[in-house]
């Protein structure tokens, strides 16, 4: 699939999230997961609290909102717990930091057994409110069975497929963690 398949329309929040695991769509599904944080700064090397924001997310840019010229801090920016960044040696005590950022866009979880229909397939770690991208299971001669259409989370730690038996398949699924 190119990126030229896509209406403008579901690029970005505004449209419908677009899923699969081509670069192209897996860098789109990051852009539709972007956050913006107004932050109000600190010393150097400490913690600066940024809600949702975890381990592993992308720093898009870091801009220092000082007196003057902005300036652009995301080289020094780090992600050393959840929940917070700092700054290697910018003091922005009495400033605020403007951060884009997004949750990383996709978890996977591969070895899944099938089930029956409409039976629960435990998936460790998804939740109520996150966003299937692809559930699939390969194909003896090559290529995928394709699931997504009837995928959903019944609850969190379950998926189901809703009218079609994969037991006996080994499943594998990825998804977006939802907007924070």
């Amino acid at each position: 699939m190119t990126l030229e398949a896509y209406a403008l329309a579901d690029i970005g929040g505004g449209g419908s999230p677009v899923t699969g695991t081509t670069p192209a769509q897996r860098m789109i599904a990051e852009l539709q997961l972007k956050r913006t944080s107004v932050l109000a700064g600190a010393a150097a090397d400490t913690n600066i609290a940024v809600a949702g924001l975890m381990i592993g997310d992308h720093v898009f840019s870091c801009i220092h909102l000082t007196v003057g010229v902005p300036v652009d801090l995301t080289a020094e920016v780090v992600i050393l717990s959840n929940g917070n960044i700092q700054l290697d040696t910018t003091d922005t005590s009495t400033d605020y930091l403007l951060l884009e950022w997004a949750p990383k866009p996709e978890k996977y979880e591969t070895g899944l057994t099938g089930a029956a229909a409409a039976t629960n397939i435990a998936v460790a770690g998804i939740q109520t409110g996150d966003t299937i991208l692809s559930l699939t299971s390969p194909k003896a001669g090559g290529g995928d069975y394709d699931y997504l259409s009837e995928a959903s989370i019944t609850s969190d730690g379950n998926v189901q497929c809703a009218t079609t038996v994969t037991t006996g398949r080994v499943l594998v699924i990825a998804w977006a963690p939802a907007a924070l």
